[in-house]
């Protein structure tokens, strides 16, 4: 556990550990004065040779300069051999045995009680700049600026309590993935979406501390008009070498970095294109040029290396015309720049944390906010009269499909429209959806000729709406009031949000309370006696977090609501591969994962699901099988078992299951 973790920490420490500590300090010094007479070694020798030089002996004393030009890369080979040392001694060793081998001590000015102070009598709301950063696991302590500044929010996104200091604020992150620094990642570029009221983010990696004046940066990118502020890479301009530098420091699989350069590569990316540290960044959050650049940045992560800098070069070079402000001299880095004190992230875990500092704050949780329950009315009122189309396609099940159709009639405002696609149902179901389409201007009644399968009979449907959020019903469904305006109102919370689905009883990774079943089946959950679909809908109305909208790479097909621009993107569904049904889903959302679109999971609502008895099971069976060869085919087994455990280990439908696990049993 990260010492932040804690109100107060005690530093001793056993005789076993003193002995082992004295131990491995002796090893670590050891190496350290094979680095210094290396170094000196080297600096003779160029001497030497320097005096050599354009004498005739020039030419015989070269395998003297060779050795010369070896002997640096011996040293540093030793020097990263000793910080690899260190690294695993400081992240393998217990905590108290790491802080005593290394003593790295975390010293904050004398002044940091009366500044905090200051701080938390300022009053929050109204403040233009946030600083922010992301933790996730046991990576890092969490840090503070030297300077606190009352006109500055600062904000931790993490995934579980940390000491606040009196003036951090925890947040959940959106976005789950099991590398929690591919979290971290996503966070870091999704300013614009994070912080919608802030004119400025400055994004600060953990294991950096700012001394110097905050406004003196943001003032540079603002008197330049920049669209960023980054630090220009200290060492390297060249992607290729950066790459290879990557791969020599395991920074990252290879195989993902060598997938990078190729892709980069035959894209015509040039040799030389200019490389920026990003563990320091000033964000102007209302160009529109920062938030597309960072949306590209964020594709390129998610798509290969986590390794962002690797990432930004193609950034820069499609965005030839984004202003990039220079925040530290070339060759000046975080890492040696007076205005920051860097830590290696091994030794920012075994950083000690000043007992004073923690006094001063407390054990802090992500945030939870207002609960949408809460701000229900003025989240949704804003949206009654947009336009939405609900497409649900048929096929026999006449008891569901009345039940769907009902309860889904009875939900429509006046801007709404259902479009059933009959696809060649029995006389006594055709016969239902005749009559239920009759003298209702808001319904829309397509017949196929002949049996199309779900994938072309949902095509249809969609092609037939001309709103610009519609949703992909099942038959066998059952919604609540206001169902169709929550799941626009979390489409509509990022331009970059393009599909969106419900929690429901059945749906896999989205069902409540569990989600496995016995063997490999998904879970059916039987709701608890007394209680209706709609009793579910308003207990997820109180479990969901207002401000929190969980990114998934998959959401279910019995509720799938789409944007116009997916369609406009991507297409429909794909009928050659995924001809009947099953499948088409989890292609499309990949699909519109590769467009750049994201993908939610509306935590705010409820919609029952009797689960597939317009299908044989024997039917079923066979084409679930079908389809998940041909996905496999097409994105590899990994990424798509991958999803799954993104969607079924978010955090955020974690506690939601929790949640109605505890309703469920309550109920009992």
């Amino acid at each position: 556990m990260t010492q932040d973790a804690l109100h107060s920490t005690s530093h001793g420490t056993d005789t076993s550990v003193v002995t082992d500590t004295v131990s491995l300090q002796e090893q670590v010094q050891r190496q350290r004065d094979e680095i210094a007479e290396l170094k000196a070694t080297i600096r003779e020798l160029r001497t030497e040779i320097n005096g050599l030089r354009g004498s005739l002996s020039w030419t015989v004393t070269r395998p003297l300069r060779l050795l010369a030009r070896r002997l640096p890369r011996v040293a540093a080979g030793v020097q990263r051999s000793l910080d690899r040392t260190k690294d695993i001694l400081a992240t393998r060793l217990p905590r108290r045995a790491a802080q005593a081998l290394f003593d790295n001590r975390w010293d904050v000015k004398d002044d940091i009680a009366q500044q905090i102070s200051v701080y938390r009598s300022s009053g929050a709301g109204g403040r233009r700049i946030v600083v922010y950063t992301a933790i996730f696991g046991e990576y890092d302590n969490l840090l503070l600026p030297e300077r606190i500044d009352p006109n500055v929010d600062y904000v931790c996104f993490t995934d579980r309590p940390r000491n606040d200091y009196g003036v951090w604020q925890m947040r959940s992150a959106p976005y789950f993935h099991p590398d929690p620094t591919r979290v971290a990642r996503w966070v870091k570029t999704h300013p614009h979406e994070l912080f919608p009221t802030h004119e400025i983010a400055v994004w600060l990696d953990a294991n950096i501390v700012l001394k110097g004046d905050i406004h003196r940066y943001v003032e540079l990118i603002e008197h330049q008009n920049a669209d960023l502020g980054l630090v220009p890479h200290p060492h390297r301009a060249c992607f290729y070498d950066e790459a290879e530098a990557c791969k020599r420091l395991k920074k990252d699989a290879s195989k993902l970095i060598d997938r990078q350069v190729e892709h980069y590569r035959k894209a015509g990316l040039p040799l030389k294109q200019p490389l920026f540290e990003t563990g320091f960044m000033i964000v102007p959050l209302r160009k529109r040029e920062t938030a597309d650049a960072l949306h590209l940045w964020w594709q390129q992560i998610e798509a290969f290396s986590r390794r962002d800098q690797l990432g930004f070069a193609w950034v820069n070079y499609r965005h030839p015309h984004l202003r990039i402000a220079p925040l530290l001299p070339q060759g000046a880095s975080v890492r040696d720049h007076e205005d920051f004190v860097y830590f290696r992230h091994s030794f920012a875990r075994a950083l000690v944390i000043p007992d004073m500092l923690l006094k001063l704050g407390t054990l802090s949780s992500p945030s939870t906010g207002r609960t949408f329950a809460e701000v229900k009315s003025q989240r949704l009122e804003p949206l009654t009269e947009a336009p939405i189309d609900i497409v649900v396609c048929v096929h026999n099940a006449l008891e569901d499909v009345r039940l769907c159709l009902e309860a889904a009639g009875a939900c429509l405002l006046p801007s709404h429209r259902i479009i059933v696609v009959n696809d060649r149902s029995n006389e006594e179901t055709t016969s239902y959806l005749r009559e239920f389409a009759k003298d209702r201007n808001q319904v829309t009644l397509l017949e196929n000729e002949e049996n199309l399968g779900y994938t072309r009979s949902a095509n249809r449907g969609l092609a037939a709406g001309a709103a610009a959020f519609r949703i992909l019903l099942n038959s066998d469904t059952i919604v609540s009031p206001d169902w169709a305006l929550k799941l626009l109102e979390a489409a509509n919370r990022s331009e970059r949000v393009g599909i969106v689905g419900p929690l429901s009883n059945a749906a896999g990774a989205q069902s409540i309370p569990h989600i496995k079943a016995t063997g490999k089946n998904t879970a059916i959950n039987t709701l608890p006696k007394g209680k209706t679909s709609a009793d579910l809908d308003k207990a997820c109305e109180a479990w969901s977090d207002a401000d929190l909208l969980p990114r998934v790479p998959l959401v279910h097909g019995f509720c799938f609501g789409i944007k116009q621009d997916v369609i406009e993107s991507i297409g429909f569904f794909d009928e050659e591969n995924f001809k009947l049904f099953y499948g088409e889903e989890n292609d499309y959302c990949l699909r519109a994962l590769g467009a750049g679109f994201e993908l939610a999971v509306a935590t705010n609502t409820f919609v029952y699901h009797r689960k597939s008895r317009s299908i044989d099971e024997e039917k079923r069976v066979v084409h679930m099988a079908e389809a998940w060869k041909r996905l496999r085919e097409l994105y590899g087994a990994d990424r798509i078992l991958a999803a799954y455990r993104q969607v079924e280990e978010h955090p955020v439908l974690e506690r939601i299951r929790k949640e109605a696990g505890r309703y469920f049993q309550s109920r009992q």
